[in-house]
């Protein structure tokens, strides 16, 4: 968050400070501000072997790495009786991407906003499992 102070007040060695939110355009002429996972080659690894992913998973369903389902749904069930019951083992779907955005400012006027999610993957399944049972007996 932004903050514009506007008042200062030192009251023995406290230091007291009156601020107001501030907005990009208060405070940027002209800016280009970038948010997202980007290649730098400061940032080098060990090894070749390493790998440094930094794309989050945004899904229904899904466990951690974003390519299974984490649990079984319900579907249906025969009510008060349980004869028939329907569960999807596999249902889920995932995008694995990076999220990025990037705001230009010029004259103190935003004048492009970009943001979505790039070097994506989207993962999806779906397994129904139906069970029937009825009890019933046979007199010999």
């Amino acid at each position: 968050l932004l903050r514009r102070v506007f008042a200062a007040v030192q009251r023995g060695s406290s230091l007291y400070l009156e601020t107001a939110r501030a907005k990009y355009d208060e405070i940027f002429k002209f800016a280009t501000i970038k948010y997202g996972a980007f290649h730098h080659d400061d940032c080098v690894l060990e090894t070749a072997a390493e790998s440094w992913d930094s794309r989050a998973c945004v899904g229904l369903n899904t466990n951690g790495t974003c390519t299974q389902a984490d649990q079984s749904i319900p579907v249906y069930n025969t009510p008060h009786s349980n004869v028939v019951n329907v569960t999807c083992d596999s249902c889920f779907v995932g995008l694995k991407a990076n999220f990025f955005f990037n705001i230009q400012i010029a004259n103190r006027k935003l004048v492009g906003f970009q943001g979505g999610f790039t070097n994506g993957t989207v993962h999806g399944g779906m397994s129904l499992m139906t069970t029937v049972s009825r009890p019933w007996n046979v007199g010999v």
